[in-house]
């Protein structure tokens, strides 16, 4: 009885770790996928400058770091990766439009100097 006992708990731990696993995989590539897709949204704009170019570069390794450690079997840390790409992402995307609206200031005749 003790050991058919023992037997059960440990199956349904050793069943619900796979469960976490299995969910954790799940996330996490989901989490990479979402991370491509910014990326590659990002990607089809142009152009890149200055440090919003230095941040899409950065999301980019980060990327890069998510799928080796998915393939690496280490799940919350791709995950990890995965968001930080998405937030040097999204940085970089604030940046490329804050200097881009300089830019066009500039070309309007917003900030810049008319000569007298």
């Amino acid at each position: 009885m003790r050991k058919t006992a023992i037997v059960l708990i440990t199956a349904f731990c050793l069943a619900s770790l796979n469960v976490c696993l299995a969910d954790e995989k799940s996330d996490a590539e989901a989490a990479i996928q979402e991370a491509e897709a910014f990326l590659a949204a990002l990607n089809s704009r142009s152009p890149w400058i200055g440090p919003a170019l230095v941040m899409k570069m950065e999301a980019e390794k980060y990327l890069q770091m998510a799928k080796e450690a998915f393939e690496a079997g280490d799940y919350s840390a791709a995950m990890d990766y995965a968001k930080m790409a998405m937030e040097y992402g999204r940085k970089a995307e604030g940046l490329r439009l804050y200097f881009l609206s300089f830019i066009y200031r500039g070309m309007i005749g917003g900030t810049a100097r008319r000569p007298q």
